[in-house]
């Protein structure tokens, strides 16, 4: 079959169409039949103009942006004291007995984040433990070094 064979095929369906269109939807504009042959998928258009945005003509200069701000937002990891550590432990441990549902809190990669969950195992000669988050009921394994809080909810 040749090009021109089948921009004929083409041409004779579109306008088999457009006057299928015209008897279904009733007279409306050529602009409006239009608009309801790209909507069932008969007509993909693509020759639509480009605006032109002058500062977003680099992509790596957005990705560097991204970085940095990236980097400004990070908090810096909090230094737990004794009586903190001890009170996580308590709250660890009663929540592990009760099964009551916990907030965690803990930091990773420069950022602070708070989750609920139920805990499921404490290994603290390992320094970690196991708690299902309360969304998508995964288990997460997550060290003790990284918990920053922990309230009962």
């Amino acid at each position: 079959m040749e090009v021109s064979d089948t921009l004929i095929m083409t041409h004779c369906y579109l306008n088999i169409s457009f006057h299928f269109l015209l008897k279904k939807e009733g007279r409306k504009t050529p602009s409006r039949l239009f608009d309801i042959l790209k909507r069932k998928n008969i007509i993909h258009h693509h020759r639509r103009m480009k605006k032109w945005r002058p500062f977003a003509t680099m992509p790596e200069q957005y990705i560097g942006l991204k970085e940095m701000i990236n980097k400004q937002a990070e908090v810096a990891q909090p230094v737990l004291t004794e009586e903190q550590m001890k009170q996580i432990n308590f709250t660890l441990i009663e929540a592990l007995h009760t099964n009551k549902q916990v907030y965690l809190t803990y930091y990773k990669q420069g950022e602070c984040i708070t989750e609920t969950g139920f805990i499921q195992f404490v290994d603290s000669l390992g320094d970690l433990f196991i708690f299902i988050d309360d969304v998508f009921e995964l288990k997460n394994k997550m060290r003790l070094s990284e918990l920053i809080d922990v309230r009962l909810a």
